[in-house]
Order: C-alpha cells, then structure tokens, then sequence
C-alpha cells in the first residue's frame, strides 16, 4: 500500500478506502463493544459536562477506550500501518495507542484542536519540515456528515492558530464552512498531520459511531525527550 508524503504535507490529510478486510473490521467492533473506558466526556447537567473515567459507556456524549495494543488485532493492524507511516517518519518513529474513540447517539460535541505534540504550546505552531506527529484513523462504522465522522480543515496545519481561539470557538464558523468530513465505510483509513485542525462531530445517527485510532510519533531522542517534559507539565 502506498501513501502520497507529498499529498499530506501539503493538504493536512489522505484517505484509503478498504485498508481492512471485513473480517478484521469485525474483530475491530467487537473489541471494541467489550474495551472498557479510560476517560470520556459526561452528557450536559445543568448545562455543563464533566470529564470523568471508568463509567458505563452510556453515560458518555463521547469516550476514549483503554489502550488495547496487547490484543493481536491490534497488533496486526500496527503492522499493517507500518509501510504508510514509514515514509512519513523516513523510519524513525513510535507507534503511540490502540484506543478506540466512541461518539454516542445525539451526541452535539465538537472540538476543534490539534493532537500531539502539536497541542503543546511548544510546538503549536511549529512549521518545520519534519512531522512530529501522524494520527491514523479507521472508521469502525460508516463515517459521514450523519454519523459525525472526524472532521479535518484542509491546509490547516501550515496556518497560524492558538489554542486559546480554539479554546474559544473563534475558529468554529471556518471549520464548519471550509472543513471535509472524512467519508469512509467501515474500514476504511484516514491519516491526518497531528496539527492539522480537526474534531469529532455530532452523531446525528441512532447508534454509536467507533473508531480507532493510532498516534504515530517522530523518534528524535531530543525531541522525545521535550514532549516528555512538556506531558509531565499537564500532570502536576
């Protein structure tokens, strides 16, 4: 399978439609359906949602799964990722997660931002032309502007943004006018530049919408070194 570096440097994104078979997709949902939660976003009381782990998957908008990189699946899915993410990485790079994120039936949430290690002031708007960070995504169920499949806004990661603004919402009316919904069946694959501005959209479906995700990391010893640092900041 081949991967277009040039595509995504530019753009911010690429798409692969049937990366898994029906059969792996298959072991994908039911792992999924049975991985307990790690951290999720409770429904609105009073107006306001809490960030809480370890709850019944219903009483989330939207979770993240625990880590569930020892099941062979997985393992077999991270291997099959490895030719697309070498090119990237020029070979030099860690593959981060196994979770699956979970957006529940009327779920309203959306959330502009960047992932890792973009989302860390250090190098939120870092330019250069090494990635840092790759996050790859196989949609678990169909993804469309219906079921809320990930949202990304295209060239983004060459612009300038904060995430004070995003914090903010101030970029929301862009995202939704210029952004693409990531349109797959399941198993299908998207990957996306960690900076690349993107979200969860509101499932408008009448069943949960999963997805898989694996967050691809730049090797550099430094470099590892300063986002160790920089995670260790968001714990104290």
């Amino acid at each position: 399978m081949y991967i277009d570096i040039e595509y995504i440097k530019e753009h911010g994104y690429a798409i692969m439609p049937n990366f898994l078979s029906a059969s792996e997709v298959k072991e994908l949902q039911d792992l999924c359906d049975i991985s307990p939660v790690a951290m999720g976003e409770t429904w609105p009381k009073d107006g306001k949602t809490e960030y809480l782990p370890n709850l019944d998957p219903s009483k989330y908008m939207h979770y993240w799964s625990q880590n569930m990189s020892e099941y062979d699946i997985v393992k077999k899915v991270k291997d099959k990722l490895k030719p697309l993410a070498d090119p990237c990485f020029n070979g030099d790079y860690e593959q981060i997660g196994g979770d699956f994120k979970v957006t529940n039936p009327t779920s309203g949430y959306m959330y502009c931002h960047f992932d890792t290690p973009y989302r860390h002031d250090r190098w939120a708007n870092d330019f250069g032309e090494d990635i840092k960070g790759m996050q790859f995504g196989i949609a678990l169920d169909k993804f469309d502007n219906v079921s809320g499949g990930t949202r990304i806004l295209p060239g983004s990661h060459k612009k300038v943004y904060h995430k004070t603004d995003m914090d903010a919402r101030k970029h929301d009316e862009e995202f939704i006018r210029d952004g693409i919904t990531m349109e797959l069946e399941p198993g299908g694959l998207f990957c996306y530049h960690s900076r690349t501005m993107h979200s969860t959209m509101p499932n408008n479906s009448n069943k949960p919408r999963r997805l898989m995700l694996l967050l691809h990391l730049w090797n550099d010893p430094t470099f590892r070194q300063e986002l160790q640092q920089e995670e260790a900041k968001l714990n104290v």
